[in-house]
Order: C-alpha cells, then sequence, then structure tokens
C-alpha cells in the first residue's frame, strides 16, 4: 500500500492545524519544493479560506474533523477490499 497519500494528507491537516494556531504561513517547516511543503501550504490556505467565509472558527473545525473521519473512513473501506 501505498503510504504517500496518508503522509500528505497528515502534511495537509498539519497544515491547517497550523493556521488555527495562529501561526504563520512563513512558518511552514518543510524544505521548498518538496510535496510535504506543497502539502502544508495547502492545508494553511486551505483552513484560512475556510475561515475568512465560515460563519465561525468552530465551524471550521466541526468541517475538517467531518473531513478527516470521512476520509479514514474511505481508507478502512479501501483497505478491507485489498
Amino acid at each position: 500500500m501505498n503510504k504517500e497519500p496518508q503522509l500528505r494528507y497528515g502534511v495537509f491537516s498539519e497544515g491547517m492545524d497550523s493556521y488555527l494556531h495562529e501561526l504563520p504561513r512563513g512558518g511552514c517547516p518543510y524544505p521548498l519544493g518538496s510535496t510535504e511543503r506543497e502539502a502544508w501550504l495547502g492545508g494553511w490556505d486551505q483552513a484560512e479560506y475556510g475561515k475568512r467565509y465560515s460563519h465561525s472558527e468552530l465551524s471550521l473545525r466541526e468541517r475538517i474533523r467531518v473531513q478527516r473521519s470521512t476520509r479514514e473512513e474511505r481508507q478502512a473501506c479501501v483497505c478491507r477490499r485489498h
């Protein structure tokens, strides 16, 4: 099983969490040009966009939680098939 999508999703989530904890976008810990940096920045940007266009930070956190649980359920389903 390819672990890269799981790794990228973890880094994406890390970027989202960093935004929610008010860490600056420039604080990305991954090197320029890496797929991890791309995923981290994508998560940070997604969280910023979600907060800007949502009614509250709580609703953003709830959407993130639902997205994570839905993705985990899909991943478990795929694993059971193989």
